[in-house]
């Protein structure tokens, strides 16, 4: 990053199973610490909303860390909707921000199957599995629960029309919500 001219970089903390989210938090502080020449931070991943990590919100935020990644997708990170809405509803409690990887786990999962069934395995078929009516309907699901909850939200790499959309209507009714997209997503077709 730092010979490329960035100056500062937020990664993730993915607490594993046994650990506690600070126990993660401070082993990869420890280690970008011990490697860094450039500013970091760190947004927490919200890879579980069971009572211990709820009760490790606020005191993460004292740590400071104020964003918290929601997988809505990806066995393992993916939170379900009820899940979720526990998750949103301790950032909201705390005026933390969401940022959230919306794309529909069950379409994906569906596609894959058919894709590979069919022995689609190179590269080229990925997208096959990502249509934008998957992501345009997680990003309207996880909007839509943040609505619910009063958890401000940040839906990342967006990469289409329909996904903007819906963070476009969203904003117009007020809701605290904004996105991105990645660069490729602007330059690949």
């Amino acid at each position: 990053a730092a010979h490329g001219g960035t100056t500062t970089v937020i990664d993730f903390v993915e607490a594993r199973p046994e650990e506690t989210w600070l126990q993660a938090l401070e082993a990869r502080l420890a280690q970008a610490a011990s490697q860094s020449v450039i500013d970091f931070s760190f947004h927490m991943s919200f890879n579980r909303a069971d009572a211990r990590s709820l009760a490790e919100v606020r005191p993460v935020i004292d740590a400071g860390l104020t964003s918290f990644k929601i997988y809505m997708a990806y066995d393992g990170i993916r939170l379900t909707d009820a899940e979720m809405l526990l998750a949103l509803d301790a950032i909201a409690a705390h005026d933390a921000l969401a940022i959230v990887h919306a794309e529909n786990h069950a379409v994906i999962m569906h596609l894959v199957a058919k894709e590979l069934a069919a022995g689609h395995t190179e590269p080229r078929w990925h997208p096959h599995t990502r249509p934008v009516a998957g992501e345009a309907e997680a990003t309207e699901r996880a909007l839509a629960l943040a609505e619910i909850t009063g958890a401000a939200m940040h839906i990342v790499h967006v990469t289409a029309a329909r996904g903007l959309d819906a963070i476009r209507a969203h904003r117009r009714r007020g809701q605290p919500v904004t996105g991105e997209v990645c660069t490729q997503h602007l330059l690949l077709t």
